[in-house]
């Protein structure tokens, strides 16, 4: 069980459909930023991958292009750039083509195996739908709100919250205590919630 899930667990046990809904309303927005700090960190492993991706698939074209040109301008193995002959810079350039190409290879490897764009979006979406499952649940504030209205509500967010639950990518708890922290720092909550329960 995560963070999320028992932060809220002693309200969970209220029959009354009101104590249920603030409850609800608890695990949701919690839900919500620990899968919005999933989305930020997916999104930076996956940029940078692919930054590196770029740079791997470039590298070995211009390795190839300049060992292009050294081999076929005339008289230009012997003469020496730093130090080094073309000759020598030639051969460097290739292994620099070889290598660059092999850790392009191993990045899309892991970038297949671990699926960080995939993972993303399905932690975007499930942002997405705990934040409607949050922004519902604040009508149940409603003192107004009939109790047979009131009850169907709640039950209806309680399963659609139950199947986002079910839907499999769960963020870390690291990610959870950071979704924790951004709750203390709300400036307004429904149910009569204060930042000192999230403390």
């Amino acid at each position: 069980m995560n963070q999320g899930d028992k932060m809220a667990s002693p309200i969970c046990c209220q029959a009354d459909w009101r104590g249920r809904a603030r409850s609800m309303w608890i695990r949701a927005r919690t839900n919500a930023f620990a899968h919005k700090v999933a989305v930020s960190q997916l999104g930076i492993i996956g940029g940078s991958v692919f930054v590196l991706q770029t740079v791997f698939v470039i590298v070995p074209i211009i390795c190839v292009g300049l060992t292009l040109h050294c081999i076929t301008t005339p008289n230009t193995l012997s003469i020496k750039v730093a130090g080094m002959s073309v000759q020598n810079w030639v051969t460097v350039l290739g292994l620099t083509a070889i290598i660059s190409n092999g850790v392009g290879m191993l990045l899309n490897m892991l970038a297949a195996r671990f699926q960080w764009g995939e993972r993303r979006l399905i932690h975007k979406n499930l942002l997405a739908g705990y934040q409607l499952v949050a922004q519902k649940a604040r009508r149940l504030d409603d003192q107004g709100l009939k109790e047979e209205e009131g009850a169907l509500l709640c039950r209806h967010l309680e399963e659609i919250f139950e199947i986002y639950k079910a839907m499999g990518e769960e963020p870390s708890d690291r990610a959870f205590c950071k979704a924790n922290k951004f709750m203390s720092k709300l400036k307004a909550y429904p149910f009569g919630i204060t930042s000192k329960e999230f403390v």
